[in-house]
């Protein structure tokens, strides 16, 4: 099934969300949020840590274990909060054995709600995030593994 027809809803649900918080923050939000901000969290356990630890099923239906493991990660905003870089370095294991697990590389476009962000990839599709900052932390909920559940991450500056 395509994701594609999904895609308009996710980002509508993501701008209410985002309206919704804005709302109920200091309407500016925080000032002097560009910089580099530090993965240091996954589902509140500290890094490196898993962000996919279960059962995947190959194409032909056949289930094996699979861990991967986030080892460190960055997200960057620059242009006052607009635009941003997002990289996480994977590691895996599918059954005991190491296997090939593609880092998360990712860039894109923002827009800011008070201490919301609403971005969206311009590099991977279907790819939107919201961004909730306080302070010198940025938490975003995604499912970087691609095989589970959105987590989420807490980045430090």
């Amino acid at each position: 099934m395509s994701t594609t027809p999904r895609r308009p809803r996710l980002l509508a649900l993501l701008a209410l969300s985002a309206f919704s918080l804005a709302c109920s923050d200091d309407p500016n939000g925080p000032s002097g949020i560009e910089g580099t901000y530090a993965l240091t969290r996954i589902a509140d356990r500290a890094m490196p840590t898993a962000v996919f630890d279960g059962i995947y099923y190959d194409d032909d239906g056949g289930p094996h274990d699979m861990l991967i493991r986030a080892t460190s990660g960055r997200l960057t905003l620059t242009h006052g909060g607009t635009r941003y870089v997002h990289r996480v370095d994977l590691i895996g294991w599918v059954d005991g054995n190491p296997a090939v697990v593609s880092d998360v590389n990712d860039h894109g476009y923002c827009e800011r709600a008070g201490a919301v962000l609403v971005c969206e990839s311009n590099y991977i599709e279907n790819v939107a995030f919201m961004a909730q900052i306080a302070g010198d932390d940025l938490t975003i909920v995604q499912d970087l593994s691609g095989e589970g559940e959105p987590l989420p991450y807490l980045y430090r500056r």
